[in-house]
C-alpha cells in the first residue's frame, strides 16, 4: 500500500455550483488508475471531459500491458477511470470489444447505530460502451437510484 502512494499523484477537485440558495457545493475527483498502481489527475473533471479520455486513452495498450503483468504474475490492478462525488465512487474499466466493467459504490442511507453509514458496492460486468454515457451521466446528476437500477438491468440483459 505504501507503494501504491509512493507511486500517486495528487488528485484535483473540481469544485461544481448547484445553484439555488441552497444548493451544495460539490467536490469530483477523477483520475486514471494504470496496471502498476499509478495515477493520472484529471483537471476539473466533467461528464464531457470523462467521455472523452474515456474515448482517447489507450486503452488496448494499457490493457496488454496488464495481461502482461498477469502472466508474469507481477502485482498489477485493472486500469480503470475512476470518478469520485462526495461519498460515491463510480470505477469505469474498459475492457476489449466495446465493452466495460463497472464498480459502483456508496453510503447507504441506512445508519449504523445511528452514527454511521453503510456502504453498499454494485458492480456490473461486460456492459456495452454504447450505454456509457447514460451510466456517468446518472453519476454526474447524482441519480444514485437510477444508476443502480441501469447497472442492474443492463447486467441481466443478454449482450
Amino acid at each position: 500500500m505504501e507503494e501504491w502512494r509512493a507511486r500517486s499523484r495528487p488528485f484535483v477537485s473540481s469544485g461544481l455550483d448547484l445553484g439555488g440558495a441552497r444548493a451544495e457545493k460539490r467536490c469530483v475527483e477523477a483520475w486514471i488508475q494504470r496496471h502498476d498502481f499509478t495515477v493520472e489527475a484529471m483537471v476539473g473533471p466533467t461528464l464531457e471531459s470523462c467521455l472523452e479520455f474515456l474515448r482517447s486513452f489507450d486503452w488496448k495498450g494499457e490493457l496488454a500491458r496488464y495481461e502482461e503483468a498477469l502472466e508474469e504474475e507481477r502485482e498489477r490492478c485493472p486500469p480503470a477511470l475512476i470518478i469520485v462525488e462526495n461519498d460515491r465512487t463510480l470505477q469505469v474499466m474498459p475492457m476489449h470489444d466495446g465493452r466495460s466493467h463497472y464498480s459502483y459504490t456508496c453510503v447507504h442511507p441506512l445508519r449504523l447505530m445511528a452514527f454511521f453509514g453503510a456502504s453498499k458496492t454494485c458492480n456490473a460486468w461486460a456492459i456495452g460502451d454504447q450505454h456509457r454515457a447514460g451510466i456517468l451521466a446518472h453519476h454526474f446528476s447524482g441519480e444514485q437510484a437510477k444508476l443502480v437500477r441501469s447497472l442492474c438491468n443492463l447486467t441481466s440483459s443478454p449482450p
